[in-house]
């Protein structure tokens, strides 16, 4: 029993030692080439993404960039897609920044978020969506997340993913940025990193399960047989 023990120990090591996490979006090294700020406190921002041979968002991280001093907190979350090539519904919190946190460089500051969101369809499309609590912003107080440029090559880097910025209307109907604001063609990508897992938890359990008959035929082999 020790050494079934001592086997499911170094197996479920190896297990989760071997569950890296594979970078299923990324921009975050291009450039800052200009960003977006909501007009009013319950707009919000998004970048698609594709998942991948995964089931779990571990992190996320972006590029933004403050102007001025504005106040409150941003919130990241993992959307599922509507359908119609826009986020649908919220499925869960990777974490939230404070607004006077983020950098004032030129150039924008990176920030992460890592409180996992499982329980995701292996490569279906999902959101990074961006949202606003208790902000105040305006022409010289704002906090903008970081636009690049879509090229073919970062295109086809991100699985072929086309769609970029989007943002909501007053309506709360998604459109991308050109439709909402008319501006400059490169600022379709938003600066950004998804980082994603296979669920370990089946295989996990299957290691456990095939190690606790090993252990039961082994007790009951080295059992005395009766006279």
């Amino acid at each position: 029993m020790k050494f079934a023990t001592s086997a499911v120990v170094l197996l479920l090591v190896v297990a989760s030692g071997s569950v890296s996490a594979e970078t299923v979006f990324s921009t975050i090294d291009q450039p800052f080439r200009g960003g977006f700020f909501p007009d009013a406190p319950d707009q919000k921002m998004a970048q698609q993404f594709l998942l991948g041979d995964n089931e779990t968002v571990t992190s996320a991280s972006i590029t933004m960039h403050r102007e001025g001093s504005p106040t409150g907190t941003i919130h990241l979350e993992i959307w599922d897609d509507s359908g119609s090539g826009t986020p649908g519904e919220p499925l869960g919190l990777l974490g939230s920044i404070d607004i006077p946190d983020i950098s004032a460089s030129e150039s924008g500051g990176i920030l992460a978020v890592d409180s996992p969101v499982s329980g995701l369809t292996p490569n279906e499309t999902y959101y990074l969506v961006m949202s606003f609590e208790g902000i105040s912003f305006d022409g010289a107080n704002h906090a903008a997340w970081g636009g690049a440029e879509r090229t073919a090559e970062r295109a086809a880097a991100n699985g072929g993913v086309e769609e970029g910025m989007l943002t909501t209307l007053g309506t709360g109907d998604w459109v991308t940025y050109q439709e909402y604001g008319g501006g400059p063609p490169f600022l379709v990508y938003n600066l950004a990193s998804v980082e994603a897992v296979p669920e370990p938890s089946a295989a996990v359990l299957s290691l456990i399960g095939c190690l606790s008959m090993l252990a039961w035929r082994r007790k009951r082999a080295n059992r005395p047989r009766s006279a």
